[in-house]
């Protein structure tokens, strides 16, 4: 057992030290989301979603990402169930913990534009939406934490848990509290097209 964790041990440190500065990368690529809906008075519910995640580190420890997607938002109170159809454009400003390193953890935050659409399990609208009583666009201020795996230079798998405060409280179609948020968990791939400038930097170098 000792030997197995001094072999670990030094594997990863390899792992680890096998890097390459990471600025003026551009990445891309599509993610899946596992979502849950807190809202006001009603069951919570595991849902999914999708999207794309863009980011550019503009230097080695700050970037800029961009997320595009679609979610269902679920719950259920006594007598019914609900989804929640959501689509939603955020950017954040990223940190990079490690941006040298091949697991570089980060954390970001920033805002985005929600929009929504409250229905029955049956696909009619709920109670409020269908009176046309509240707007179904929200800003939105999402926080993450995650890290990215780098196999390779150009790809990542990407894992992120993500806190998203809407500024709405209708995302469940009733007004009982200050605002319904919802966490993701957001796991994707990334392909990385490198800048002309990165490229002969690194041609320099070797």
């Amino acid at each position: 057992m000792k030997k197995f964790l001094i072999l670990f041990t030094l594997i990863l440190i390899t792992f680890i030290s096998n890097a390459q500065v990471r600025s003026l990368k551009l990445g891309i690529g599509p993610e899946l989301n596992v979502n849950m809906l807190i809202p006001d008075e009603a069951s919570k519910k595991i849902s999914l979603g999708g999207g794309v995640n863009i980011n550019y580190s503009a230097f080695p420890y700050f970037g800029i990402g961009i997320n595009l997607g679609f979610n269902e938002l679920n719950g259920s109170r006594d007598n019914y169930t609900f989804k929640t159809s959501s689509w939603h454009i955020k950017t954040q400003l990223l940190y990079n913990i490690l941006p040298d390193n091949r697991i570089n953890p980060f954390i970001g935050g920033g805002i985005g534009i929600l929009y929504f659409d409250p229905k029955y399990d049956n696909g009619k609208p709920l109670y409020n939406s269908s009176l046309g009583n509240y707007q179904k666009w929200s800003a939105l201020i999402p926080v993450s934490i995650g890290v990215n795996f780098f196999f390779a230079e150009e790809f990542s798998l990407n894992i992120c848990g993500e806190y998203n405060f809407a500024m709405s409280d209708f995302l469940d179609d009733i007004k009982k509290g200050n605002g319904d948020n919802y966490f993701s968990c957001r796991i994707g791939l990334s392909y990385y097209f490198f800048d002309k400038f990165y490229i002969l930097r690194e041609r320099k170098n070797k």
